[in-house]
């Protein structure tokens, strides 16, 4: 056999070169300032959590890590699970608070927003290198999931969905749908474009989801099966994930578009779709012949949902 080529000047420059770019990629990751920041916010908060340490201890990995294209993917994979892990701390700090700490809301909202467009800056300039180790097969993926991977990705869009879901949430509690929703997220601070926001993060989750199962389903005779991928139900958090989505656009149509007919607004629209193929997703499991999935479907409690679609199909 021959021996194999030695390296021409240019291909060492070359390859020097990408492994200088890696290095800089990886140490920047490794040493956010922001992130350190709020993960000195959340040690005060909560000393010693297990949690935090984790996530500490995953950016302290990125020094480990090899200095090419799919070493800079290894070190976004761990960074944003870093950012994850030092967020949910804080905003469980922000829940139990009712969201009081407007300037400590707005940083853990801006963390998470900066997930996606990390991702799509490090997919064009590292992608075509890394891109076969993000394993997302099939059609062309969008950036977050060929850089993050599906499941990751669909972590952070659940994450910046629920924590619109929560803020909104705490502002309605004791009001009502019907000409309390605008006063009261008024008064909390969430704007239409935050509610919009998790509306949009709660749909690309779902959607995704569905996108993903869809081959897995082919030639499949299990109708509860097909009926949850096809919607985008894979687990508990993506059918906590339709009930989400329904109320944030329950009280926005109520907030901000108030007196515009069900039928003729998006945000209303957006809301109903998921919370039918919720109750659509029950249903089949509770006709199912697998006593697990009845028991899931009893366990759901529906009234919530239908009482929004009530007053959509009488206005």
């Amino acid at each position: 056999m021959a021996d194999a080529s030695p390296a021409t000047p240019a291909s060492a420059a070359a390859d020097a070169g990408e492994s200088a770019r890696a290095e800089a990629e990886i140490a920047a990751l490794a040493a956010d300032e922001s992130l350190a920041a709020l993960a000195a916010d959340a040690a005060q908060i909560s000393p010693g959590d297990a949690l935090l340490a984790k996530a500490l201890r995953r950016l302290g990995l990125c020094k480990l890590i090899a200095r090419s294209a799919a070493g800079v993917r290894q070190a976004a994979v761990h960074h944003t699970h870093a950012l994850l892990d030092i967020t949910y701390v804080l905003e469980l700090a922000l829940v139990e608070g009712g969201f009081a700490d407007a300037a400590a809301t707005g940083r853990v909202a801006a963390s998470l927003a900066t997930v996606e467009p990390r991702a799509a800056r490090l997919a064009a300039a590292w992608g075509g290198a890394a891109g076969a180790a993000a394993g997302a097969g099939g059609a062309a993926a969008a950036p977050m999931q060929e850089w993050l991977g599906r499941e990751l990705a669909e972590v952070v869009q659940w994450r910046r969905g629920a924590f619109s879901y929560m803020r909104a949430g705490t502002a309605m509690r004791g009001a009502a749908d019907d000409g309390g929703a605008a006063a009261a997220l008024a008064a909390a601070g969430v704007g239409r474009g935050s509610v919009e926001e998790g509306l949009a993060q709660l749909g690309a989750m779902l959607d995704s989801a569905a996108a993903s199962g869809e081959a897995a389903t082919v030639g499949s005779d299990d109708a509860a099966t097909v009926a949850m991928v096809a919607a985008g139900a894979l687990s508990d958090v993506h059918m906590l994930a339709f009930m989400y989505a329904g109320e944030l656009g329950c009280w926005a149509w109520h907030a901000y578009e108030a007196g515009v007919p069900s039928a003729q607004s998006e945000l209303a629209a957006a809301s109903a779709q998921r919370l039918r193929q919720l109750l659509g997703v029950l249903k089949v499991m509770a006709e199912s012949d697998s006593a697990l999935n009845q028991d899931c479907a009893r366990s759901w409690d529906t009234s919530r949902a239908r009482e929004i679609l009530a007053v959509y199909d009488d206005r």
